[in-house]
């Protein structure tokens, strides 16, 4: 699962408690694929067409009013905030892009939530931070840190009418979009590869996806990975924890080699090996989150039901 709206109803929780409403899979769920190099001008047969910059600025202000209802919980406004901010939301169809969960969610009267609640709204911010970069009103967030959207938040509207913000919404270049996407998604599964090392050294069993593994073993063949030699000394476990570290900083290395797009963003090819498992899975997040929001913004719904209906 996958899910391309920020708000759906299937909310599993993956590397810390109180995560986002859309993040999915575990972070030791095998999430480990080749990058195939980028084909100029090649446009998938099945995939979706971008969404109009109206239809951005709608999801803004939707996730944005479930953020600004998030702080009226953490300060557990009077029923009448509340309620005004519901009016406007419903006025409005931001209601469009919730799902039943951050519908009953955002319904709720002010005290309803739980902790887990109110950490899981939280990671909202990388959906906005993302889109607001998107309608050219902010930069990308930082890449090892959550996105602070305060400022973004104090230029939005939030009541009144839309009109004039939906209408004057521009986009930015598909190919700046789907350049950030590569970004992300890279990131994301050279995290993912790095966070699966972990869980196998400390619970082996998670070895047993060989599937998943043939894969890593298989794109490291032309990396010098010499499996049997890794394997004679340190057996399956060990073998297959080398390997995923090595894919994760195999990525890295080529995300940001020579001729990058990225390469005023690199960093060393280790230093995910260095965070700890908090800081690791933060990073695993932001940059799922902030991956499926421009896949989104490349490929519309049609990208959230191609995704949904690999899953089932």
């Amino acid at each position: 699962m996958a899910p391309g709206k920020p708000f759906d109803d299937d909310d599993e929780v993956t590397v810390n408690d109180g995560q986002a409403l859309s993040v999915a899979e575990d972070a030791t769920t095998p999430f480990v694929e080749t990058v195939p190099e980028p084909v100029d001008d090649e446009v998938p047969e099945d995939a979706g067409a971008p969404p109009e910059p109206d239809t951005v600025a709608l999801r803004t202000l939707a996730v944005a009013s479930l953020l600004r209802r998030l702080e009226l919980e953490s300060r557990n406004a009077p029923l009448k905030e509340v309620e005004q901010l519901e009016a406007w939301v419903e006025e409005h169809g931001l209601h469009a892009s919730f799902g039943p969960v951050a519908v009953e969610l955002f319904d709720a009267p002010p005290g309803e939530w739980t902790e887990d609640d109110v950490a899981s709204v939280g990671w909202a911010a990388e959906e906005l931070a993302v889109l607001a970069w998107a309608l050219n009103r902010a930069e990308l967030p930082p890449m090892f840190a959550r996105a602070d959207v305060t400022p973004v938040l104090s230029t939005l509207p939030r009541s009144g009418d839309v009109t004039a913000f939906v209408g004057s919404a521009t986009v930015r270049d598909l190919a700046l979009i789907d350049e950030a996407r590569a970004l992300f998604a890279t990131l994301e599964e050279a995290a993912r590869a790095e966070t699966w090392a972990r869980g196998i050294a400390a619970d082996p069993s998670l070895a047993d996806d060989e599937e998943n593994l043939e894969v890593v073993f298989d794109a490291l063949v032309d990396e010098g990975f010499d499996r049997a030699a890794v394997t004679a000394v340190r057996g399956k476990q060990g073998a297959a924890v080398d390997a995923l570290e090595q894919w994760s900083q195999v990525l890295v290395t080529q995300l940001f080699s020579s001729g990058s797009p990225h390469a005023a963003l690199a960093f060393d090819a280790k230093r995910l090996s260095t965070l700890d498992d908090d800081a690791l899975g933060t990073f695993l997040a932001t940059c799922q989150l902030r991956s499926e929001t421009l896949a989104w913004l490349l490929e519309g719904d049609e990208w959230a039901g191609d995704e949904d209906a690999a899953t089932e």
